[in-house]
């Protein structure tokens, strides 16, 4: 084999010079050292080592030889790294956005009821869904006949509930945290409650699992950050949210110190986005849950969706809204009685009309008359809808070109 000189050359900026250009090199030598035979799984076997060595000279320097580059090679060169127009990278983005969406049905079963009031509903990677019944008021206390349905394609699981649990989360494939009228926080799985532990003298409206932990919200303004144990939870942190945290536009006095209800709040990555039952809206980092408060209107708020950066807000009386932190990004054309979030998607109802908003197009992809009693998650590309017969219908959001 014979000896091959490998060249090595920098270059620099063409300078205003009508004469050629002159650069240095170091001169190397590469040379075979060694051959072996290693194990492979394929049909041939082979395995080279080289050496590179420096070729000095005999005072022990370094060879050292100059090579002149004429300049309009130098220019194509620099103009070839410097040109960005000629790879536009921009112009692929449009085969990754999706101005279509259809919903294929891939699962469909009955559930069991006794024409009661759906409070929440939610679903866990393991296609299990856990349905809260109960009493849609409340005056001092609750009276109500209230239970979670725990149920699967196969199987299904009543479990009784002393109050209305008014809030839910997944903790593992079979069990779930709830949070009560009554101010508890409860593990339960299908053969009944873990623990329970009292957290607030209100309602525990809210719940929430980040990577930090499970987030609490409630009524009396409080946002705690919880680590669960095995037999209960232990309080990592919390703030409190007041009057004085509102922004200007729906404060009347910048000194009280009375509660704010948290109504709703959902986390994407380290950001927790809360509302409240007058309006506010907050953005809290995680895990130290400091707030930052955003301009709104003095509008109530029912339900909102959080997916870095949009929000959507779901109102009592007013349309749903879908905004950002610099401003309104789109209105949903419809009083929203329920939102969830769908991978990147935001999915409204009103019980009788599905809308879809898809994050990638800023705009709805599906309209549809479809009558149902609640909606949920089951996972990324999947919503399941409980239809006006109480199937629990699994529907793939197909994107389409």
């Amino acid at each position: 084999m014979e000896d091959c000189t490998l060249h090595h050359f920098t270059w620099r900026r063409p300078v205003r010079d009508t004469s050629q250009i002159i650069y240095q090199t170091t001169e190397t030598q590469t040379t075979e050292t060694s051959k072996a035979d290693v194990a492979c799984a394929a049909n041939f076997q082979l395995s080279k080592e080289i050496q590179t060595d420096s070729v000095e000279n005999g005072a022990g320097e370094v060879g050292k030889t100059d090579y002149r580059i004429s300049k309009d090679v130098l220019g194509h060169l620099y103009d070839f790294i410097r040109d960005d127009s000629k790879v536009n990278y921009d112009r692929l983005l449009e085969f990754h956005k999706f101005d279509k969406v259809v919903l294929e049905t891939v699962q469909k079963y009955h559930v069991e009821t006794r024409n009661e009031n759906i409070l929440q509903m939610l679903s866990n990677s393991s296609r299990k869904t856990l349905i809260l019944f109960g009493g849609l008021s409340h005056e001092t206390f609750c009276s109500h006949q209230a239970r979670a349905l725990l149920c699967s394609s196969s199987t299904a699981s009543s479990i009784p509930l002393p109050v209305c649990a008014i809030s839910a989360v997944f903790y593992s494939s079979t069990q779930f945290l709830l949070g009560d009228l009554s101010g508890n926080i409860s593990m339960y799985n299908k053969d009944g409650k873990i623990f329970e532990k009292k957290v607030t003298d209100g309602a525990v409206t809210c719940l929430e699992m980040c990577r930090h932990g499970l987030i609490s919200g409630s009524d009396d303004g409080n946002i705690i950050l919880w680590k669960v144990e095995e037999k209960g939870v232990e309080k990592i942190g919390g703030v409190r949210l007041t009057v004085s945290d509102l922004s200007r536009k729906i404060r009347r006095s910048s000194t009280s110190n009375k509660p704010i209800a948290v109504v709703s709040m959902q986390s994407s990555g380290n950001e927790l986005c809360v509302a409240t039952e007058t309006g506010g809206l907050y953005i809290l980092t995680l895990p130290t849950l400091d707030s930052k408060p955003m301009t709104q209107s003095a509008t109530s708020i029912d339900k909102i969706l959080f997916e870095s950066p949009y929000m959507a807000v779901v109102y009592t009386t007013s349309n749903a809204a879908v905004f950002t932190q610099e401003g309104l990004v789109d209105e949903i054309p419809f009083v929203a009685k329920l939102a969830v979030k769908c991978g990147p998607y935001f999915v409204f109802s009103n019980h009788h009309r599905l809308v879809i908003w898809s994050m990638n197009t800023r705009s709805i992809v599906i309209d549809e008359n479809i009558a149902c009693h609640s909606i949920c998650s089951l996972s990324n590309d999947t919503l399941q809808v409980l239809d006006a017969d109480f199937n629990l219908v699994s529907n793939f959001l197909n994107d389409q070109l």
